[in-house]
Parts: C-alpha cells; structure tokens; sequence
C-alpha cells in the first residue's frame, strides 16, 4: 500500500479524483455509510502514524466526522466532540506538538471522517487530518484466506515428497 496523508488514501478509496474534490463533496453531506465500511474493509488493520503524537497505532475503523454529534464523548463533566476537543487541548499550555500540527489551533477539516483506534466498546476518534500512513505495508491476509492457506501447507509428509 502507497503510504502518505490519510485524507489523500480516503480519496482514492472513494474513487475521487483528488484530494479537494473529495474534501468538497465531505464538506457538502456526509459520507455515505456504505462509503465508509469500503474504507474501513480496505484500511483495518494498517499501521497508522499520528502525527500529533507521534505514535504508531493500527487503525480498527472508520468513524464519524469529528464535528458529528456521534463522535461525542464526556469531557470534564461536559459532552463535546472530537471537533471540539483539539480545539480545547489546543489552547492549553502543554500542547506544544499539537499546535504545531493545528498551527491555526482547530481542525481544518472536521467535517471529515475520524478513524478509531481504540476498540468497538470504547472507541478512541483521530480526525484524519492528524495520520499519515506509511509507505511499504501490505494488508494483513483475511483470516479465512489465511486458514485456508494453512489447511493447503498442512500436507502429510509422505504426500508432500511423492
């Protein structure tokens, strides 16, 4: 898999031309659910680097935009959005590495689709503006396949050297 921004990656997926037509088309409706699960089908699994943080993470799923109602969590007592949230941490003082990535101290895009990196019961939302995608990795083989191959290899002995 070609590495670099995710939003970059999404747009091909989704089979638009570039970047710009892609963030348009986020911008004017969301993206349709069955648009996301294609993602997620094609990306789960993948090393993802948050730049941010500077950590690797494997990306579990697609989620909702960042600015959505259904990326809402509790924070300090309060319900916020993922949207939100950056822009919160942004303006504290010990979020230097963030600002530097949010130079103007909000999300550029939080229309755009999160990614979870956490698990289904307790989802942990990264706007994708925020990850990088390596270059040179390959999509780990679907467990099926993979059972398959195994059941294929497992040969006797005396079969294998006739």
């Amino acid at each position: 898999m070609r590495g670099g921004p995710l939003i970059d990656i999404l747009a091909s997926i989704a089979n638009f031309n570039s970047k710009d037509e892609f963030i348009r088309e986020a911008r004017r409706k969301p993206l349709h659910s069955k648009l996301l699960s294609e993602m997620t089908h094609k990306l789960k699994k993948i090393k993802v680097l948050l730049t941010h943080l500077h950590h690797y993470r494997k990306l579990r799923s697609i989620g909702p935009p960042a600015n959505d109602n259904e990326s809402s969590f509790s924070f300090n007592g309060k319900t916020i959005t993922v949207a939100n949230y950056f822009e919160i941490t942004c303006r504290s003082e010990s979020a230097e590495l963030l600002r530097s990535v949010l130079p103007e101290g909000r999300l550029k895009y939080p229309f755009l689709p999160t990614i979870n990196i956490g698990s289904t019961k307790r989802a942990v939302l990264i706007p994708c503006e925020l990850v990088i995608i390596p270059p040179g990795q390959s999509k780990p083989v679907d467990t099926a396949i993979q059972a398959q191959v195994v059941r294929i290899a497992a040969i006797n002995a005396d079969e294998r050297f006739k």
